[in-house]
């Protein structure tokens, strides 16, 4: 199933299609696009970039969105660097975007400070870390955060939190397993996995529905969704 999910997961990154795959994905992607229009202006970082999930979002956006990662999976990669001593220097970027990044670097409060160094006065840091999660990225993944600690890091950076949300719930959480075996073995048949792939989509939209009627104040969030201004 391993292969046949990173053969899905690679044919839909980049494209919008990829956030409704399943549950977990689909709420993130819902909390994320409300950040972006409410925040994202200017000269924009993507800082962790990986896949380039939102390039297609943001290069209709701005015409300065420039991405970075550790490594490159992706060609159009524009900086390769590490985040906790980035090649890059100076308050240069009106938004800086970090999303499902920190649970994989041991030391997330330094990255956190090192973005804040690059945001401009005023600049905006749109944050987003899982509470619940399984294991990936293995062997780096060290972390899973409450947003009293999402808080407490930024803040610790001279930043401060404009809002947190949740993404998502315990109850999606929990079918996001199901859409995923569904889908993956139904990729390598198309007439099969695209008839699938409509149903799911419909039921993404219904539990979306019911997280948010129901589930909005859940203990038990998905992910965490943090804008956070320099001071």
């Amino acid at each position: 199933m391993k292969k046949q999910w990173q053969r899905l997961t690679d044919s839909l990154i980049g494209k919008k299609e990829y956030f409704y795959i399943d549950p977990s994905v689909y709420s993130f992607f819902k909390a994320i696009r409300c950040c972006i229009d409410k925040f994202a202006k200017g000269r924009i970082l993507d800082a962790g970039a990986g896949r380039l999930a939102f390039k297609f979002i943001f290069t209709a956006r701005s015409a300065d969105y420039i991405t970075l990662d550790k490594y490159v999976a992706r060609g159009e990669l524009d900086i390769v660097g590490d985040l906790n001593s980035p090649p890059l220097k100076g308050s240069q970027f009106d938004t800086i975007l970090c999303l499902q990044v920190i649970e994989h670097t041991p030391t997330p409060q330094a990255v956190i400070k090192n973005l804040a160094a690059l945001l401009k006065d005023g600049g905006v840091l749109v944050l987003s870390a899982p509470h619940l999660a399984y294991l990936h990225g293995e062997p780096q993944d060290y972390y899973r955060f409450t947003k009293h600690s999402l808080v407490y890091l930024v803040e610790q950076c001279g930043l401060k939190v404009l809002e947190i949300h949740p993404a998502g719930s315990i109850f999606g959480f929990l079918f996001t397993p199901i859409s995923d075996f569904m889908l993956s073995y139904a990729y390598p048949v198309p007439i099969i996995f695209g008839t699938l792939f409509f149903i799911n989509s419909l039921c993404i939209r219904l539990i979306s529905l019911i997280d948010g009627l129901i589930f909005r104040n859940s203990l038990m969030p998905v992910n965490y969704v943090l804008a956070a201004q320099k001071r």
